[in-house]
């Protein structure tokens, strides 16, 4: 496998307690440029840092949150490989967030780490630190609370539409026909014409359905990216919203494609995850060549739910005689 297709391993060579360079500078331009302490606090897709200031520093901010871009394409059904994942898109899907009237963190500053461990050319994007009781994986507002937030983030980015408005560099589909029709173009490149018929088919179910206007959308709306506090005494909702993390995969599109449970939605999803892990382990498996046109990614994380992904179609007879992935990798 590429190695640019295995960001995780090449990110476990990132220092665990020191600030790129360009960060640093970053941090200078914006007033913060004296750093007591920096820790990296998690490694996935993406490397996040926690910074401390002292000095002069200290009375701006006492603490700032670096994000060091690993993977350029998420986990999640909604994608474009030509709008990869990057700190512009991020930057732009915050500011949108916040006019639409989300909480989000401030963007401090963006930029590019030339080198850092065995990684090269390294997007970076500083934000505000957030004073939150969420601890990801520990603490979390309770379950009615907490859909009682989300409820309310879809619904405020839901009334804010994006028809008329400049939304580069984000991933955009501005109807369901062209989120369609680009998984189609995919499947062709790898010669699936099985997924290819699949598309077609359910492209029919969506004929009678009136569109709505494309709206920003947060595709990964869970306790750890909707960071929570509880409320003052005598407040009539017990938690309330700190602010809404992780924008990486923001995209611009009808919103229940992400976020409606019903048919055809649901299985849109799962067919646009299985083009996408199709698409990828044929690409990749062409060499060196087609491989390169791959975004950065952590390929054996994308494609393990695959085969569960597939089986969930085929048992919705969504769809038919679909040639296994080992037989068209090696016709690749």
């Amino acid at each position: 496998m590429a190695a640019h297709l295995d960001i995780g391993s090449i990110m476990e060579s990132y220092p665990k307690d020191a600030c790129p360079p360009e960060v640093m500078a970053a941090l200078s331009s914006v007033g913060l440029s004296e750093v007591e302490k920096c820790r990296l606090i998690k490694l996935s897709f993406h490397a996040t840092y926690i910074l401390e200031f002292g000095g002069q520093s200290q009375a701006l901010r006492a603490k700032a949150i670096v994000q060091l871009l690993g993977s350029q394409l998420g986990d999640k059904p909604l994608f474009r490989l030509d709008r990869p994942i990057s700190a512009p898109s991020i930057e732009k899907a915050s500011a949108l967030a916040k006019e639409a009237g989300v909480r989000v963190p401030e963007v401090l500053a963006t930029g590019t780490v030339s080198t850092w461990g065995k990684c090269i050319d390294v997007p970076f994007v500083i934000y505000e630190f957030i004073e939150t009781e969420t601890v990801e994986d520990e603490v979390c507002a309770p379950g009615d609370e907490l859909r009682r937030i989300i409820t309310g983030i879809r619904e405020t980015l839901a009334a804010r539409p994006l028809t008329l408005v400049d939304t580069e560099p984000i991933q955009r589909f501005n109807d369901v026909s062209e989120f369609i029709e680009y998984l189609t173009s995919l499947a062709h490149q790898v010669n699936d014409a099985d997924l290819e018929a699949a598309l077609q088919t359910i492209r029919l179910d969506f004929a009678g359905i009136e569109p709505k206007d494309p709206v920003l959308i947060h595709q990964d709306l869970n306790d750890g990216n909707t960071l929570c506090s509880q409320s003052e005494i005598g407040s009539s909702d017990t938690w309330k919203l700190d602010a809404l993390i992780d924008w990486e995969g923001a995209v611009v599109a009808d919103p229940r494609l992400a976020w409606d449970r019903g048919e055809p939605w649901s299985s849109l999803r799962l067919l646009s995850l299985v083009v996408r892990d199709r698409w990828l382990s044929v690409m990749a498996a062409r060499g060196d060549a087609a491989a390169a046109s791959i975004p950065r990614c952590a390929m054996a994380e994308l494609v393990e739910d695959y085969d569960e992904n597939l089986q969930r179609l085929l048992e919705s007879k969504r769809v038919g005689n679909v040639k296994p992935l080992e037989e068209l990798v090696a016709k690749s």
